[in-house]
């Protein structure tokens, strides 16, 4: 007796071990799977593109965003994250980079907590760095996290980056311009 394997589990599947011949192979013959494709409940229904930003197969996320249209902002998975919010949590930088680059209002989006307040969080310095250089002011989750430094709080070096940070917009700020 042999076991068929559906269209849509082999696309999650090629998706995390980044096999984008058979992706293309795939969505080629039938791109509804890319929307019916999800992981299971224990996956959190991530889809083919929050799959791909986890294992940081950038070809793979560009392929969809490029090739295929795919919305990276209305477009979560059961616990209503995006795929942002996947390649920070798992540190997938060129990921972040890329879709903060194509669509950088997706940091202006709540899902309950700030995406740099995720990267603060899972104490990722570089994930960290890179969303400071896309926004324009600290979300209120992470002005909380300022204030502490122990258990669940900041670690130092995160802390010093945004206050770094926090003192470069108050220099910008306060500094006349050249006209006046």
């Amino acid at each position: 007796m042999s076991i068929k394997i559906s269209n849509e589990y082999t696309l999650c599947q090629s998706c995390e071990y980044g096999d984008i011949e058979k992706i293309k192979q795939l969505l080629t013959e039938d791109f509804s799977l890319f929307h019916k494709s999800r992981t299971s409940k224990k996956g959190r229904g991530n889809t083919p593109i929050h799959i791909a930003c986890r294992y940081g197969h950038i070809n793979i996320v560009k392929l969809f965003i490029e090739q295929y249209g795919v919305s990276i902002i209305y477009l979560k998975n059961e616990w209503k994250y995006n795929s942002l919010y996947e390649a920070i949590y798992w540190s997938q930088y060129e990921c972040i980079k890329y879709l903060i680059k194509i669509e950088p209002n997706i940091l202006c989006i709540n899902t309950g907590q700030s995406l740099l307040g995720v990267a603060c969080n899972i104490k990722d310095d570089k994930c960290v760095e890179i969303i400071l250089r896309y926004i324009d002011e600290i979300p209120q989750d992470v002005k909380n996290l300022l204030g502490w430094l122990s258990g669940m709080g900041l670690q130092k070096s995160t802390r010093k980056l945004i206050e770094d940070w926090i003192s470069l917009q108050e220099l910008d700020i306060k500094e006349p311009s050249v006209d006046e």
